[in-house]
């Protein structure tokens, strides 16, 4: 008999609700209607969403820290040292229907804060070379282009609230990044991408001039464009 687990159930526009079920993979598949991702919520915690939700159009559900969670999902209780998921406690089950009860509810007409590039335009963008950079917030990564820093770094702090970013290069990632902010403000920068950015930035602070429009990316949607491109290629080389 599979062992049942006291989980939180949060469906879309509707009150979060306890349920008691086993955690195979295909269950849990179910409740979120497809592939699952884990996302750290605290210390002892995690959700278990759609992998795929922002990409097959879920609607929103929760805003969760910086990100908003499309899709129904899961808070389930987390298992480090079995690697597994375990039962919520009484007092867990109190703070999260407290925090994602009727006051957390998405309406319908409120969005996603970013427009997210499709496959076929990141394909183009991998083939063209353009530069990018990863943009960390402390909890979610997103990947645009170096030349919407600038943009990026204004539009993000006015639409969702002041949050000190990370900025590292794409192609060449390591442990120091080349920018951190403060809000909308330059903590640290390297000095070629100060020179880089430093004007428009600056035109963007002061109102001078409003942010353009840009898209983002996601690691997931990214991966797929380099596995088409994979495919693409071996094909090509069978052609010949």
């Amino acid at each position: 008999m599979k062992e049942k687990n006291k989980f939180m159930l949060v469906k879309c526009n509707e009150l979060p609700i306890v349920i008691e079920t086993d955690q195979e993979l295909e269950t849990l598949q179910k409740l979120v209607g497809g592939f699952i991702e884990c996302v750290d919520l605290d210390t002892d915690t995690l959700i278990i969403c759609n992998e795929e939700g922002k990409i097959i159009g879920l609607p929103p559900n929760r805003k969760i820290g910086n990100d908003i969670i499309m899709g129904d999902f899961l808070i389930v209780g987390a298992d480090d040292k079995n690697e597994r998921f375990k039962s919520l406690t009484n007092a867990q089950i109190d703070k999260y229907m407290k925090e994602y009860g009727e006051n957390s509810i998405i309406v319908e007409n409120e969005k996603e804060p970013f427009e997210y590039y499709e496959t076929n335009e990141i394909i183009k963008i991998l083939k063209s070379k353009e530069r990018l950079v990863y943009v960390d917030d402390g909890c979610d990564e997103l990947v645009i282009k170096y030349k919407d820093i600038p943009d990026f770094i204004v539009d993000v702090n006015r639409k969702i609230g002041s949050i000190d970013l990370s900025v590292y290069d794409y192609h060449n990632p390591s442990l120091n990044p080349l920018i951190t902010t403060y809000g909308e403000f330059l903590n640290k920068c390297d000095s070629k991408v100060r020179e880089d950015i430093i004007n428009r930035l600056v035109k963007l602070q002061t109102c001078e001039i409003e942010p353009k429009k840009y898209k983002v990316m996601d690691e997931y949607t990214i991966l797929q464009a380099k596995e088409e491109m994979k495919r693409e290629k071996k094909a090509k080389g069978k052609e010949r």
